[in-house]
């Protein structure tokens, strides 16, 4: 509507009926709005000074466009300066306008004002509400820290439980090896000693060496000594059988045969207790592997129970990272809460300035639109006092100039 108005305003002559109302301000000189007040070299720039009748459209200035403003402060003065009984429909179009603009303002600063309270409230309660999750988040915290702090110690016991089945496995393994091995061992020993046996007991037992071959005879007697010596012969055996040995079985005395008998009796027992041996052996190595594998079984599950307890050593350690950064994050807004509340409270304050200054330039402008008797009275009597006090003034400074003119003359001869 402002701008409407202002582009039906016309520059002419308005005849002039009482003293302007700029009359009743101080005579100090003011600045116009669209005047800016020059700097001096090395100083800041002075803010200008607003003229009374301009200071309201100061206030809305920034809600009109440039043109707009230009138009109304042009015919401000003109509208002002009639009496409202005597203003044209532009001039009351005019007053109007601002009226109209200064009540869209002052409800705009009035908002202004209940939303930078309501942030601070908002605040004020978010504060506290992070107050209170801080303290949640701080006893969330110690538990998830506890839980931690088992789940590390359980990783540590199944660790050494891990460490100890493979240890054991390891052993058993080792075990097996060895009772395999040794199964081994009385097997090849027994291969031999058979194997031997039956090449050289039967020819000397029975005598079947030529005479000529006597050394191979005696070469066999040693072989059979060597063998006798494996079983649990006495020692009278041992020395009787190679003696018994050199005769052939008919020249043999009854001693020499009943030598002969027991060391054949002994070595069939050796060959008893080789088979036995193995069998032993064999059936050790199969209770050792069965062991192994039951220490391998035992060494897998530790292994995948120290898999599990390590995942959820992390994820509590996570869950405590998680609340912890949580706390964190309260801390830092709690610290910074009174800094936020401070530049909230600041701009409520500014609001209310704001509102204030709008509030007292409308009230300001209302005594320019409608000025009381008293003060329209004061201004027409000013009025009609200026014209001889512009006299008198002028009368004096003509007796001033003519009082100066004889020294001035005086000074010119002397020069």
């Amino acid at each position: 509507q402002g701008a409407c108005i202002c582009s039906q305003i016309v520059h002419r002559p308005l005849r002039r009926t009482h003293p302007s109302v700029d009359a009743m301000a101080p005579a100090t000189k003011r600045a116009s709005v669209s005047s800016p007040v020059g700097k001096k070299a090395g100083r800041p720039a002075k803010k200008a000074k607003v003229e009374p009748k301009y200071e309201l459209l100061e206030e809305l200035k920034s809600g009109l466009s440039a043109s707009c403003l230009e138009m109304l402060m042009a015919a401000l003065p003109h509208a002002l300066e009639t009496p409202k009984e005597e203003r044209h429909s532009f001039q009351s179009s005019v007053l109007s306008s601002i009226a109209e603009l200064s009540a869209k303002e002052q409800a705009k600063r009035e908002v202004a004002i209940v939303e930078a309270e309501q942030k601070v409230a908002e605040h004020a309660q978010g504060t506290e509400e992070a107050a209170a999750r801080l303290e949640a988040a701080k006893a969330e915290e110690a538990t998830r820290l506890i839980k931690k702090q088992a789940a590390k110690a359980h990783v540590a016991s199944v660790t050494a439980a891990s460490e100890e089945a493979a240890a054991t496995e390891v052993a058993a393994k080792k075990a097996v090896e060895e009772a395999e091995a040794e199964a081994e061992l009385k097997a090849k020993d027994k291969e031999e000693f058979t194997t031997k046996l039956g090449e050289v007991w039967a020819p000397t037992k029975e005598g079947s060496f030529a005479k000529k071959d006597w050394r191979l005879r005696q070469k066999a007697i040693v072989q059979v000594s060597n063998l006798l010596a494996k079983t649990e012969a006495p020692e009278s055996l041992k020395i009787a059988l190679p003696v018994a040995l050199k005769d052939t079985p008919d020249a043999r005395s009854t001693f020499a045969v009943k030598a002969v008998e027991e060391a054949e009796r002994l070595f069939n027992m050796h060959a008893t207790a080789l088979d036995e041996a193995i069998a032993a052996a064999k059936a050790a190595a199969a209770g050792k592997t069965e062991a192994a594998t039951s220490a391998a079984g035992v060494a897998k599950d530790a292994a995948a129970a120290l898999d599990q307890a390590q995942e959820a050593c992390i994820a509590a350690d996570n869950e405590w990272l998680e609340v912890e950064e949580e706390a964190q994050t309260f801390q830092m807004f709690i610290r910074d809460a009174q800094a936020t509340a401070k530049g909230l409270a600041a701009k409520v304050d500014a609001a209310k300035a704001s509102l204030e200054a709008l509030l007292g330039a409308i009230a300001a402008f209302k005594v320019l639109e409608e000025p009381p008797p008293q003060a329209l009275a004061a201004a027409e009597a000013e009025a009609e006092e200026a014209p001889a006090a512009a006299a008198a003034a002028a009368e004096a400074e003509t007796e001033e100039e003519v009082a100066a003119a004889p020294a001035a003359e005086a000074m010119e001869v002397e020069q």
